[in-house]
């Protein structure tokens, strides 16, 4: 009979689940009576979320940028020869196939040429049709007779170009050349370019003798004999280079779009950790003044014998609340910055590196998180010696 009227005892809370309710409680206080304090200390910690983010995609999508041009253009090269914008003479094409470990050479015209509709000028092309197919297919236009490849008259357009200017497949495309106004008649589209590339590819020597270049070209695409090491090919193509020529490897796109967005990355970079900084004194000092303002409410907690983990845990908590909220902000509005400056200026910033790209946001939640840990980590060492002040028995 004594077992049916047992009475259960109530669950036994931790100093910790006491501490976070009592920080919740009094965050929502806090933030009642100073509203002002607190949204400052949470924009400075935003801000500073927020720029390192912004930071990161837009970097990461110039990266991206860089590398897609590199492919757009290079195709599947191995190794390319470049030169002085001017050009150099094609006969080093014919030089470099008398080497073993060269299978394949793709000389290539690469001008930017005004169009007749377009505010800009687009990426031209002239290559070799049968010497391109076996190393940049991509730049091979697709139609329905094949003399459109010797046809000295003939252009192929990229998808978006065509969108662009509003032309279709037979209609004429007026470029702009050295001895004025060069009329070119579309004879297919370049089907495997890029969705947002803006490139038109016409015959070599037809973009030499218009454009009035002579034989000089501006690369060499090259494709390396089956089995030949990168080592042997590189050593070869060092050891045949003429003063002024230049080995390019496309592999290395993005070490090198790297190395042209280093500068303006690491200076906005150490511009948000200073954000940061800042936003984790602004919690340290509203964590200090608040627990000066409840230093009877400790002193009453310590004298009852309440345990200094409760108050450390209200106090950490407090600071994790509004860490939380300011990082979310932060992380909203550091996607919402990079989107906006892709957007109007592009991955390069305005400097003309990616003409006709359309960049990508890029950015998996793996790579947003360390921001957002970044911004609690802020918030939490800002308020840690308050807590443990407020914590600390009264004399």
């Amino acid at each position: 009979m004594m077992a049916l009227f047992k009475r259960t005892a109530p669950p036994i809370q931790t100093s910790l689940e006491i501490g976070i309710r009592l920080g919740w409680q009094g965050w929502l206080d806090n933030l009642l009576a100073h509203p002002v304090r607190h949204a400052i200390q949470m924009l400075a910690i935003a801000l500073g979320v927020a720029l390192g983010l912004a930071v990161h995609l837009i970097h990461a999508s110039a990266l991206d940028s860089f590398a897609a041009g590199g492919r757009q253009f290079s195709g599947t090269a191995d190794r390319g020869i470049r030169g002085p914008k001017g050009g150099f003479d094609v006969q080093v094409a014919d030089r470099l196939l008398q080497q073993p470990e060269i299978d394949l050479v793709s000389p290539v015209v690469e001008l930017d040429v005004a169009l007749t509709g377009l505010d800009k000028p687009v990426r031209w092309l002239g290559v070799d049709f049968m010497r391109a197919a076996g190393i940049t297919p991509h730049l091979i236009g697709q139609t329905d007779d094949a003399d459109d490849f010797f046809d000295t008259h003939a252009v192929f357009l990229s998808p978006a170009l065509l969108l662009r200017l509003q032309r279709d497949i037979g209609e004429i495309l007026v470029a702009e050349g050295p001895d004025g106004s060069v009329r070119w008649r579309i004879a297919g589209r370049l089907t495997q370019a890029p969705a947002d590339s803006l490139m038109v590819v016409s015959d070599i020597a037809a973009a030499q003798w218009r454009w009035n270049v002579g034989t000089l070209v501006q690369r060499i695409d090259i494709k390396a004999t089956e089995g030949v090491p990168s080592a042997a090919l590189d050593n070869t193509l060092n050891a045949a280079l003429e003063p002024g020529l230049w080995l390019d490897n496309p592999d290395e796109a993005g070490s090198r779009g790297a190395a042209v967005s280093r500068a303006y990355r690491v200076n906005l970079t150490i511009l948000a950790l200073v954000a940061l900084l800042t936003g984790g004194f602004l919690i340290y000092a509203t964590q200090t003044l608040a627990a000066m303002e409840r230093n009877r409410q400790w002193a009453l907690l310590n004298a009852l014998g309440a345990d200094p983990q409760v108050i450390q845990a209200q106090v950490l908590t407090e600071a994790v609340l509004s860490g939380v909220l300011g990082s979310l902000t932060g992380l909203g509005l550091g996607i919402a910055a990079a989107s906006v400056i892709l957007g109007l200026l592009g991955a390069d910033l305005g400097s003309g590196f990616f003409q006709g790209q359309k960049p990508s946001l890029i950015g998996p939640p793996v790579h947003i998180a360390p921001f957002f840990a970044l911004g609690m980590a802020c918030c939490l060492l800002g308020a840690w010696r308050p807590a443990r002040e407020a914590a600390a028995p009264s004399p």
